[in-house]
């Protein structure tokens, strides 16, 4: 099986029996239940994307998913595939949703990528 078969057979087992979504203000829209699945791909896109075994894994900074600054964005492993990443994201904006992605928004300017027990992070 593919990573992308599970995601998209993960997102439907969670969403099994439930097709309403979330109720549609959640996300600002009026399409809230297809804003959840975005979610809900995205989350756990980058469950496998900030997977890491030491520090040099930690090397693809993913754009707009941090609060504005160079050292609170989303960190990507070395070996994960970006352009996945930004088609999903495309794929959700142009739906009209708006993605979170769990950043501190933490912008300590000498901060470097780790790999936080198990996790890229900002160090």
């Amino acid at each position: 099986m593919t990573i992308k078969s599970f995601l998209v057979l993960s997102t439907f087992a969670s969403t099994c029996g439930n097709t309403e979504g979330p109720p549609d203000d959640e996300y600002g829209n009026e399409y809230g239940s297809v804003c959840y699945s975005h979610q809900l791909m995205m989350d756990l896109e980058l469950e496998f994307a900030v997977q890491c075994t030491v520090d040099s894994d930690c090397t693809q900074i993913l754009e707009e998913t941090g609060c504005g600054c160079d050292t609170d964005g989303v960190i990507a492993n070395s070996g994960y595939n970006t352009e996945w990443f930004y088609d999903m994201a495309d794929d959700a904006d142009s739906d009209g949703c708006d993605l979170e992605y769990s950043t501190t928004c933490d912008c300590v300017v000498d901060a470097e990528p780790v790999c936080d027990f198990g996790v890229c992070a900002w160090g």
